[in-house]
């Protein structure tokens, strides 16, 4: 997706040029509420002719922006807007290669459209996977949405074995990790180098891949077992606080034995190990940076699912080494909480020397 003219700007972080030269990727932006109401939609149009013929609904009026990221090969893009109809007819597309996949999210509003012969509906929390090298169209209401632009070669695609439209829904165990995975590396790329674009490129490749063109080898892919634990943990963060789940919902959510599930924990001794040791750093958390209160540590244990206040105490001081009182006010502990997005982004940088499946 290339960037109107004079719009390209990069974003340096000076503490890191005289030591390591740092060079960002590449990136654009264009928020059209800058623009006279009655030109936005025709700078819209403009900037995505390389890729549809744009056109409004009925009555609708266009406001929203556009940033777009260059990985290597890859091209992340995150969009806002309303209601509008994207029409994509590659014949139409004169000397442009467009043998690539848009993969992509909207993480809020919808779409309707027709890829094929194929109804098309796209959703809040899904992943969609279309073909660009084939026509298709989506009428859009009150999209906010992040996607990339893989090439074909790039992930194994072969249109006359795969299908022009995939979606993932949100609640099942690809969705879950899928969406985790595309997410995480948007959270990553305003920090990233030019040096580490090709290796980031593949790497995302490879989880997409994995999880979608070649679903099979999915189990032996290290891409996938990596993203599988990651995505289950931040399944797990968003529930440490509440009452009655379990291993089993797990399971369900994930398509996973409990065998399965232990085999992604085992350092830890298994997920339900986990599960405890992340309450119990949640509940030491709140003491540490909560004020001395009659009846805090009751209230404590009784948040992050513990039977009593005696029973957090026992195993604050085994853990530890602290007891509740000493805790409070003014202490902050290592392992506060990070979110999962950034837990993914990190685990991006950690294969640069042995690959991703």
């Amino acid at each position: 997706m290339s960037a109107a003219p004079g719009r390209e700007r990069r974003r340096v972080d000076l503490a890191q040029v005289p030591d390591k030269g740092f060079a960002p990727l590449k990136f654009s932006r264009t928020d059209f509420r800058g623009l006279a109401p009655n030109h936005r939609f025709d700078a819209q149009r403009e900037l995505l002719r390389p890729f549809y013929d744009l056109d409004r609904q009925t009555g609708a009026t266009y406001d929203g922006s556009w940033d777009v990221w260059q990985l290597d090969c890859l091209l992340f893009s995150k969009a806002r807007f309303n209601d509008l109809v994207f029409e994509h007819v590659p014949r139409r597309l004169k000397g442009q290669d467009n043998d690539f996949l848009l993969v992509e999210t909207y993480l809020t509003g919808s779409g309707q459209g027709r890829a094929g012969d194929l109804d098309t509906a796209h959703r809040a929390g899904s992943v969609q996977i279309i073909d660009m090298s084939r026509a298709f169209v989506n009428a859009t209401a009150g999209v906010s949405t992040v996607g990339a632009l893989i090439p074909h070669a790039a992930i194994g695609y072969d249109r006359s074995r795969h299908a022009q439209f995939m979606s993932v829904p949100a609640d099942t165990a690809t969705g879950r990790v899928l969406h985790s995975a595309l997410l995480g590396q948007f959270h990553k790329l305003d920090g990233m180098s030019q040096a580490d674009a090709a290796d980031e490129a593949r790497r995302f490749a490879a989880v997409v891949a994995a999880l979608t063109i070649s679903p099979r080898t999915c189990h032996r892919s290290e891409a996938c077992l990596k993203a599988l634990r990651l995505s289950i943990e931040g399944f797990i963060e968003a529930r440490l606080d509440r009452a009655g789940w379990g291993v089993k919902d797990i399971c369900a959510a994930f398509d996973l034995s409990r065998a399965g599930l232990y085999r992604l924990f085992p350092e830890e001794g298994g997920v339900a190990t986990f599960i405890r040791m992340r309450r119990l750093e949640r509940a030491v958390r709140d003491l540490a940076t909560q004020p001395q209160a009659r009846g805090r540590v009751s209230a404590v244990a009784e948040r992050w699912g513990f039977c009593d206040a005696g029973h957090l105490h026992r195993l604050i001081k085994e853990h530890f080494g602290e007891t509740p009182s000493s805790l409070g006010g003014t202490r902050i502990i290592a392992s506060a909480e990070v979110p999962h997005e950034d837990v993914l982004a990190g685990w991006f940088g950690k294969f640069s020397e042995t690959g991703l499946g």
